[in-house]
């Protein structure tokens, strides 16, 4: 079990706090607050802006939203089936400087990969060119 997002001890002033604003916390425990204070670069409290407030200090950023709403980044960790077994049959030449450079990269895939001589392969550039 989590525990909620609240305010951690209150020893030192936060760097940030945002307030008058929506923030959807994706917390079942609480999922809505209207600010959130910054630490160290760390939620340092989250929730009623009168216990993000304790954590004010001298130096500490104060921004109001006027009402707008606060997301969560996600990060979208996925692959597409295709293009990853693909991948498994191409030299990377990202970043090759030199004719022999691409030889040698080229050789190593093809080792890795198995591929017997004079069966399908590719490279993969990645949109550059060979020595930019």
């Amino acid at each position: 079990m989590r525990r909620p997002l609240t305010a951690r001890a209150a020893d030192a002033s936060a760097d940030l706090i945002i307030t008058g604003a929506t923030i959807h916390t994706v917390d079942d425990a609480q999922e809505h607050a209207e600010a959130f204070a910054v630490r160290d670069g760390r939620f340092a409290a989250v929730g009623s802006r009168a216990l993000v407030d304790v954590l004010r200090g001298p130096r500490t950023q104060v921004v109001d939203l006027s009402g707008r709403t606060v997301l969560p980044g996600l990060i979208d960790a996925h692959l597409h089936l295709l293009g990853v077994g693909t991948a498994l049959h191409e030299a990377d030449l990202y970043g090759a400087g030199s004719f022999d450079e691409v030889i040698r990269r080229t050789h190593r895939a093809r080792l890795c990969a198995m591929v017997p001589c004079g069966s399908s392969f590719s490279s993969r550039t990645r949109s550059k060119r060979l020595g930019s």
